[in-house]
């Protein structure tokens, strides 16, 4: 909040950073909360908690990375004195990258879903025909499967939407043919109208299973192995694999699983609560 106060001081100037730093010697804070490391201004917080004996930088996992594999090399690397982290397994993970350091590593779940109460979702017994694609941006090989299999699902009377990554016209070219919806993702999960979620590697899949909706992983092949082989195929099966011979709605949901989707979701995010008590 307070990096975006200092806005009219330029977007990345040194004054801003100075000034920035004489915001933080004014309001002298027990705790900066972020959700990365990686930008500039990451690191003055990081190093400005460094400087103050009373004050700790504290940054929270802010997604599922690429089906919990961490690929980027500057989101392994932590430049913090606190890792909150949604389960055991990113504990592990993020802990063995940071081996040596002094950061310290906590499992708080995810803070969104924290703020609901998941017994208030459930399964539903009768699939609909209404399916929702959240999927990261796709190109070439990959977004012709998928347009294949999307067609597929509408010649079986399926209804097939599609809500398009913000980066899809960016990373690649915007889709075509499909059927585009906006809004916010909770909004749409939290609603009746999706009993299906199709996902990829992204945190959608995670978003989807917590409110109890049905998913499917769907991940082509790509230029790294990361897209086929991750926790989430570990789990569930890969339908970009096998979606040419599914013919019937019978097919579809004979494939679908509960019990598979639900152990990879207690695998990859705790229950927990929004709060730092543990820093006290």
């Amino acid at each position: 909040m307070l990096w975006k106060l200092t806005f009219p001081f330029g977007r990345n100037s040194s004054l801003r950073y100075r000034v920035m730093a004489i915001f933080l010697n004014i309001v002298s804070p027990k705790y900066i909360l972020d959700v990365n490391w990686i930008m500039k201004y990451h690191t003055l917080f990081y190093v400005w908690c460094k400087k103050s004996r009373n004050s700790k930088y504290v940054v929270v996992q802010h997604g599922i990375y690429a089906a919990g594999i961490i690929t980027e090399m500057s989101h392994r690397f932590t430049k913090c004195d606190v890792m909150l982290c949604w389960s055991d397994y990113f504990k592990e993970v993020l802990s063995g990258y940071n081996q040596g350091k002094k950061t310290k590593f906590y499992v708080i779940g995810n803070p969104v879903y924290n703020q609901y109460d998941r017994n208030s979702f459930e399964y539903k017994k009768d699939i609909g025909n209404k399916i929702l694609i959240a999927i990261s941006p796709m190109g070439g090989e990959r977004l012709r499967k998928l347009t294949e299999f999307k067609n597929n699902l509408e010649s079986m009377n399926f209804t097939v939407n599609i809500k398009e990554h913000p980066l899809q016209s960016s990373m690649e070219k915007p889709l075509t043919g499909f059927n585009k919806i906006t809004g916010d993702l909770y909004t749409i999960l939290t609603s009746d109208e999706y009993d299906i979620v199709m996902c990829d590697t992204s945190t959608s899949l995670l978003d989807a299973i917590f409110f109890k909706k049905y998913v499917m992983f769907f991940s082509p092949e790509n230029t790294t192995i990361h897209y086929t082989d991750n926790i989430y195929s570990k789990h569930l099966r890969n339908f970009a694999d096998e979606y040419i011979s599914i013919n019937t709605k019978q097919d579809l949901q004979s494939k679908l699983n509960i019990s598979d989707q639900e152990n990879l979701f207690s695998q990859l995010v705790s229950p927990g609560v929004n709060n730092l008590n543990m820093l006290n």
